[in-house]
């Protein structure tokens, strides 16, 4: 046995047929328009649609806010995926051997032992000599900036499809 169908009015004149399981829902009629299909209570004041043979008329509407919506999500999804791709690649601090550079020491002649002291007295001691690391980090820290850009923007076509309606008559 199938489901009461009912006959919901259009501004044009035409009547779309809806069933209860599509109560809330936004209707599409021939005319373009979008309609929304009333509550069950209220869908019983409305006409009831006669008994045939036809599958019905309406369908659900995949609008414009839909689209917005489902393209935010694409796009927080592959912003998301990026973020890991460059988190699990990011540059690596270089670490200092103490063992290595007590070896290297020990076989410094006093000579060059005094070349190596004028060396870190000239350039500091706290100033990193590995430009490649530093090269590597900053393209990193501008990427992220990128895709952090690109996950607000996902953000913000999410939040504008689930704000956003349209009202077609």
């Amino acid at each position: 046995m199938s489901a009461k169908k009912y006959l919901l009015p259009c501004a044009c004149g035409r009547h779309v047929l809806v069933e209860p399981r599509q109560a809330g829902e936004q209707i599409l009629c021939e005319c373009g328009a979008s309609l929304v299909a009333p509550t069950l209570l209220d869908m019983r004041t409305l006409e009831p649609a006669p008994e045939s043979k036809e599958p019905t008329s309406a369908r659900t509407v995949w609008g414009l806010p839909q689209q917005v919506r489902l393209a935010g999500l694409v796009v927080l999804v592959i912003a998301l995926g990026c973020e890991g791709v460059l988190y699990w690649f990011r540059p690596v601090s270089p670490t200092v051997d103490a063992f290595y550079i007590q070896e290297m020491a020990s076989r410094f002649t006093p000579a060059q032992t005094w070349d190596v002291w004028r060396q870190t007295v000239d350039q500091g001691f706290d100033r990193r000599t590995d430009q490649g690391y530093e090269e590597e980090l900053a393209r990193s820290h501008f990427l992220l900036t990128v895709v952090g850009v690109i996950f607000l923007i996902g953000a913000g076509l999410t939040i504008a499809g689930t704000w956003f309606r349209t009202e077609r008559c």
